[in-house]
């Protein structure tokens, strides 16, 4: 498997905050931390 960094500029924002609060939704439901959790 090759991994590629690349340097993510504004018009990836959308795409980024997407995959946060895919990957972060489960814990949020969990514990309701609305204050500090990225997935808010």
């Amino acid at each position: 498997m090759e991994v590629k960094l690349s340097r993510a500029n504004i018009d990836n924002a959308k795409e980024i905050h997407a995959m946060q609060v895919e990957a972060f939704k489960e814990l949020l439901e969990k514990y309701q931390d609305f204050d500090t959790s990225p997935a808010n």
